[in-house]
C-alpha cells in the first residue's frame, strides 16, 4: 500500500480532526468566558470529549465496555480489595509525588 493510501487509512479512523480541536477550542471560548474574562477548562473538555464520542461508532463503543467490565471483574476475583485500595493509594502518591517534581511543574507551565 503506498504512503497516500495508508495516510488517507489512518485520518478516515481518526475519531477528531485538527480543525474539531480548533472548533471545540473557539466554541469554549466563546460560550464559557467567565465574568472576570478567564475561560473555563472543563467546559472545553467537554466540548471536545463530546464531539470525540460523536465519531465514535457505537459498536466500538460496546466493545469498549465490555471489555471494561470483563477486566474489572476479573480483578475484584484476583486481587482482595485490601491489596486494590493499597495500589491505588500507591499510585496517587507517586501521580502527586510526580507532579510536584520541578522538571513535571516545569512542563505544565510551558
Amino acid at each position: 500500500m503506498s504512503k497516500d493510501g495508508i495516510k488517507k487509512q489512518i485520518d478516515e479512523r481518526t475519531p477528531f480532526s485538527k480543525q474539531d480541536v480548533k472548533d471545540a477550542a473557539n466554541q469554549t471560548r466563546n460560550a464559557a468566558q467567565n465574568n472576570d474574562g478567564s475561560v473555563d477548562a472543563r467546559s472545553g473538555a467537554s466540548v471536545a470529549a463530546n464531539k470525540i464520542a460523536e465519531n465514535i461508532p457505537q459498536e466500538h463503543k460496546d466493545q469498549a465496555r465490555e471489555y471494561r467490565d470483563r477486566t474489572q471483574n476479573y480483578l475484584k476475583e484476583k486481587i482482595p480489595e485490601e491489596r486494590r485500595d493499597q495500589a491505588i493509594w500507591r499510585l496517587r502518591k507517586m501521580i502527586a509525588e510526580i507532579q510536584g517534581h520541578q522538571d513535571c511543574m516545569l512542563s505544565m507551565v510551558l
